[in-house]
């Protein structure tokens, strides 16, 4: 198997059936990832069969690696390896800071997974699984700047909400003026049609 062979991408409906076969080959729960069609990325031969496949879950700026299921071959790394410039790929186009995994083959430690520390757990995002199980967890970006950004983020939001509170006061004040200056021009009207009535009454005999 050549390298200039294969090539990797985002999973299609198309490839569906092939991974569905290497889903249940592997004994991955195949209703389940089917579901999640758009979390995976594919190595795939000249002949669109596919070589491998990984899941890249995402949560904010976190993503998780999960269900890779590589077919039989004597360079299961080559094709790791393509797959992992493909999620790294859309790891730095999606702004990701930082990607957590329960994988176990050597080759993800060797692409920098480290064995995470209680403080990192902390920050794992409850949609990728417990923090109390084994986690590898690789730092793609300063997350001190993600914490800035958001910082930032919720004092222009902070200051948006003030300025539209202070835009409703402002025009509840203008509607109140209104409504009392129609209120006073409407007892103007009403006390100017009293006396015109009256005026207008004729004078008894």
């Amino acid at each position: 198997m050549d390298r200039a062979d294969l090539n990797s991408r985002r999973a299609t409906v198309e490839d569906l059936p092939g991974l569905q076969s290497l889903w249940h080959a592997l004994g991955l729960p195949v209703d389940e990832l089917e579901k999640r069609l758009t979390d995976f990325h594919v190595v795939a031969d000249n002949q669109g069969q596919i070589i491998g496949a990984i899941g890249l879950e995402i949560s904010g700026q976190f993503g998780k690696l999960h269900s890779e299921a590589l077919a039989e071959t004597d360079q299961p790394d080559m094709v790791r390896d393509l797959l992992w410039q493909r999620i790294e790929m859309v790891s730095r186009y999606r702004g990701l800071v930082r990607l957590w995994t329960a994988l176990s083959d050597p080759f993800w430690h060797n692409a920098g997974f480290q064995e995470s520390t209680d403080s990192e757990r902390g920050r794992l995002p409850s949609d990728f699984g417990s923090a109390d199980q084994s986690w590898r967890t690789l730092k793609l970006r300063d997350e001190r700047a993600l914490d800035g950004a958001l910082e930032k983020e919720i004092q222009l939001f902070k200051i948006q909400n003030q300025e539209q509170n202070e835009k409703i006061a402002r025009n509840a004040k203008v509607l109140r003026a209104v409504a009392i200056l129609l209120g006073v021009l409407l007892f103007l009207v009403v006390i100017l049609g009293v006396v015109l009535l009256f005026q207008m009454k004729p004078e008894s005999p």
